[in-house]
């Protein structure tokens, strides 16, 4: 990692926090902190991965996120310009038992990539207990993009639409507190009916 300064080092932390919010300025800045993910040995924890704040393309998204060594339990991608989930694709397949927590919130994502971000977390295996989410994404945050939540409703299968939690019932992203919890494993989505306006000719990432 010679190409990070001392007090750059201090962003990727022994506590497996990775902070670089605000810090992934331009095309080479991307370049030397993927760089340097790929040589640094993380901590044996689950990661925590911040990269808000930074204007990311998808694409720059997936560049950082894939030089990642260790399992990662939260990633925070608030404040970016998301408009495609494909270039993550299989980040998420590969911390799929580990990750917990994703924030998406203002992006630019439509209502056909949520749909494809549901449909690929609600059929993931489920493994809980009867107050914690089940080892699987189930914090998921979307709100401010430009997503319409009646067609996504409308959309999703039964078995996803009747597991996703919109109201604030004081659960958190380690601990659910809905009740009937260990029937229905929640994908806790708070403040999702709030977004930008939806992009109505918005096509997917298939082209349906």
């Amino acid at each position: 990692m010679n190409m990070l300064s001392p007090d750059e080092r201090t962003h990727l932390g022994a506590d497996g926090y990775i902070h670089l919010a605000r810090r992934l300025k331009n095309a080479e800045e991307i370049q030397r902190w993927t760089q340097a993910l790929r040589e640094w040995q993380p901590p044996s924890k689950l990661l925590r991965v911040h990269l808000e704040h930074n204007d990311l393309t998808a694409e720059h998204a997936a560049q950082i996120l894939n030089a990642i060594n260790g399992p990662v339990q939260a990633v925070y991608l608030h404040h970016n310009q998301l408009r495609s989930l494909q270039t993550l694709d299989s980040f998420l397949e590969r911390h799929s038992r580990t990750l917990l927590e994703l924030h998406l919130s203002h992006n630019n994502l439509c209502t056909l990539e949520a749909e494809a971000l549901l449909l690929h977390i609600g059929q993931l295996p489920l493994d809980s207990t009867d107050s914690t989410p089940s080892n699987t994404c189930s914090w998921i945050r979307l709100e401010f993009n430009c997503i319409d939540v009646q067609k996504l409703t409308d959309r999703l299968p039964r078995s996803i639409n009747r597991r996703i939690q919109l109201e604030d019932n004081g659960c958190t992203p380690t601990r659910c507190r809905c009740l009937n919890r260990q029937h229905n494993h929640r994908l806790h989505s708070k403040f999702l009916l709030m977004q930008h306006n939806a992009m109505p000719n918005a096509e997917d990432r298939h082209g349906r």
